[in-house]
Formats: structure tokens, C-alpha cells, sequence
């Protein structure tokens, strides 16, 4: 009788040692994993007997990798993109964005005509005089400023002077571009070859000569875009005025202004072209019929109604005058490479009795081979309708 109520009592108190210590080992471990840095001062008081048992199994060594906290502060979180060699735009001398940002740089009505809607934003009429223009001698380049008083235009070249007719080059998608066009690198590939006058390749805003930099880092992309929007400005608005600007000062000075983009570029041009009514526009692989809806994010174009002053009967009626060049090919982005969104796109125009030009070649989001000839004489063309 005695040895059995030992043994129970052994069982009991095994038991109840077991649920103590398996308690103990849980708790101990959750302050561990869970608290650290802040429970480590309970640690140090209630949890020798775990800490001596673990040096006598494996040493001195962390049973766990400390964890390392690190609070990012704002000027970390707002200004973290690496600065590109062409820097000379702002440095801040506080992380104050709004400073040199325009404000007011969006439609004043946005369901109004496609030249209204960017001839007239909230900010003022566009088309204003010309403050200043200087020329800088970069290392390989020319850097062209067109000051409008509301904002500088920049222009990567490799002239210093604007002989007899001018074309601007619009970047696509992607960062710090301009230059790379200028070297004949990255997916523009000879583009800047390929585009006939003294060519001006623009530079967009927080980009190469015009990056916003506040110590050493440049400003986050999105937001920048969010900033914008925040003192009623637009992004993808901003810098098609500042083409469109500068279009209108350059008709006034050149015999024909031209206007090429690649991909988001394209559009960018198309747009400028049209309003600007320059004397060639060419886009590259950047238009389609926004009928099921706008493609993009925030790095691409968006502006209010988009869907509408893009479709084919708006802003063909603006290419009557002026030459359209469109370029699909084969392997294009999807978006593009569809025949019959390329169709749709060329029969629509032609029906709005836009001047346009289709030219459909084997190769991706990219342009023809032929594509210097192509701009060489629809330019040709439309000096000699001039005469």
C-alpha cells in the first residue's frame, strides 16, 4: 500500500514538474522572441537556470540571432532614390519638395477640346514669352535651359546652336533616360541617330540634369507624383506642357518643329504634336485606342479624361495639317501588338482625315529600320507645302 502511494506521488510530482518547467522554457523563450530589446532586463533576473543549461549544451554562442531595430526616418523614406551622374538640378537644403514644385500644373477643364485642356490649366494660359535661354557645355553634351518663368525646360544635345528646324526626342518609360538616348544606349537604341534637324532629347522632371537631390539622395519618385497631386498638380500633365512650351517657342525660330517618342514617349508626343500642330509627329510603338479603358500607373500618362481627347476622331481632326507618323511591330508589347487594335487605330484616324502614316515592321517595342528616311520626307513634304 505504502509503495503504491509513492509511486503515485511520483507520477505527481513528475507531472507537475514536467507542466512547471514546460511553462517556465515557454515563457521564458515568448520574452526572448517576442520582447527584445525590452524584456531583456526580466531575462537577466529569471532566466539564469535557462542561460546555464544553455551554455553547458552549446557554449556561449546566441541561441537566437539578435534582432537589429531600425527606425527609418522621413528624409530616409521620402528621399531614397541613388543620384545619377548628370546631376545639376536643386539640392534642398531642407526636405522641403514643395518648394520647387509648380503648383497649379493640371486642366482647368478637363471635358473642354483637346487644346484646351492643355492650353488653358489652372496654373494659366500656356504659350507665354520666352525669360531667358542659355546654352552649357556639359562633358559630351550640350545642356539647353528654356526658361518660362513658371518652370526650365532641360535639353540634352550635342550642338549648341538650333540650325534651321528642331526635333525633341520624349524618353519612355524608365530613369534618367535622356542621356542614355544621347549616347545611343539602353532600349531607344540609335533613335537619336535616326531623327533628322538639331535634335533636342528632353529631359523630364527629377531626371538626370534636373534631379531634386536632398543630402546626396534623390527624391522618391512616388512622392514626387503624390506631392504634385497634393498642390494640384500633375505629373505626366506637367511635363507634356513644358513640350508643348517649348514646341511653340521653337516654331517661332525654326522653318519646322518635329516631335519623335518611343513608347510612353509616343504618346507624350502625340499629344504635343497635335496641340503644338508641329510639322511631324512620330509615334513609336505609343498609341492605341483607349476604348476598353487607360493602361498605366502612376509612371505613365494619366490625366483627367484621357479616354476621350485620345480617341481617334478628337485628335485626328488636330493632324490635318501636319504629318502623323504611327510604327506598330510585329513583336510589340501586347497592348500594341494586336492587329487589330493597330487597325483600328490607323483606319480611325484616317476616317477623322488626320495625315497619318502607318508602318508595321517585324521587330518589338522598338522602331522601324527605315524610320530616318520615313521622318526625312514627310519633313520634305511639308516644306514643300509651305512654299
Amino acid at each position: 500500500m505504502l509503495k503504491m502511494w509513492f509511486r503515485k506521488s511520483v507520477r505527481w510530482v513528475g507531472a507537475l514538474a514536467s507542466v512547471a518547467a514546460a511553462t517556465y522554457l515557454i515563457f521564458v523563450s515568448g520574452l526572448f522572441i517576442g520582447l527584445q530589446p525590452f524584456g531583456q532586463g526580466v531575462l537577466d533576473e529569471i532566466a539564469w537556470p535557462l542561460r546555464e543549461v544553455k551554455r553547458s549544451v552549446i557554449g556561449r554562442d546566441p541561441l537566437l540571432p539578435t534582432r537589429q531595430y531600425k527606425v527609418a526616418t522621413r528624409d530616409e523614406l521620402l528621399f531614397d532614390e541613388a543620384v545619377g551622374p548628370l546631376f545639376e538640378g536643386p539640392r534642398l537644403a531642407r526636405p522641403n519638395l514643395l518648394s520647387v514644385l509648380p503648383r497649379d500644373v493640371s486642366p482647368k477643364n478637363s471635358a473642354a477640346p483637346l487644346d484646351e485642356v492643355f492650353l488653358e490649366s489652372n496654373r494659366g494660359r500656356l504659350g507665354g514669352s520666352l525669360q531667358s535661354y542659355t546654352v552649357r557645355r556639359l562633358d559630351n553634351a550640350y545642356l539647353h535651359i528654356f526658361d518660362f518663368g513658371w518652370t526650365r525646360v532641360h535639353f540634352l544635345a550635342k550642338r549648341a546652336e538650333i540650325r534651321n528646324c528642331a526635333s525633341l526626342i520624349v524618353p519612355g518609360s524608365g530613369t534618367d533616360l535622356a542621356s542614355q538616348i544621347l549616347l545611343g544606349e539602353g532600349y531607344h537604341g540609335d533613335l537619336f541617330a535616326q531623327v533628322p534637324c538639331t535634335t533636342l532629347v528632353y529631359v523630364k522632371p527629377n531626371h538626370d540634369t534636373r534631379q531634386i537631390v536632398y543630402k546626396d539622395h534623390r527624391v522618391n519618385f512616388d512622392y514626387l507624383y503624390t506631392s504634385l497631386i497634393g498642390i494640384n498638380s500633375i505629373y505626366s500633365y506637367w511635363y507634356i506642357e513644358e513640350l508643348i512650351e517649348t514646341a511653340l517657342y521653337l516654331k517661332t525660330v525654326s522653318d519646322a518643329v518635329l516631335v519623335v517618342g518611343l513608347s510612353q514617349g509616343g504618346g507624350a508626343a502625340m499629344i504635343v504634336g497635335a496641340v503644338a500642330n508641329l510639322a511631324v509627329t512620330a509615334v513609336l510603338s505609343g498609341y492605341y485606342v483607349p476604348d476598353g479603358g487607360q493602361f498605366g500607373n502612376f509612371h505613365q500618362i494619366l490625366i483627367p479624361s484621357m479616354t476621350s481627347f485620345l480617341q481617334p476622331e478628337e485628335i485626328g481632326k488636330y493632324f490635318r495639317q501636319g504629318q502623323l507618323i504611327l510604327t506598330y511591330g510585329k513583336q510589340d508589347l501586347p497592348v500594341y501588338r494586336l492587329a487589330e487594335t493597330q487597325d483600328e487605330a490607323c483606319s480611325r484616324l484616317m476616317a477623322a482625315e488626320a495625315r497619318v502614316t502607318c508602318v508595321f515592321h517585324d521587330s518589338g517595342h522598338t522602331y522601324p529600320n527605315n524610320l530616318r528616311p520615313l521622318l526625312q520626307r514627310a519633313l520634305d513634304q511639308y516644306r514643300a507645302e509651305k512654299r
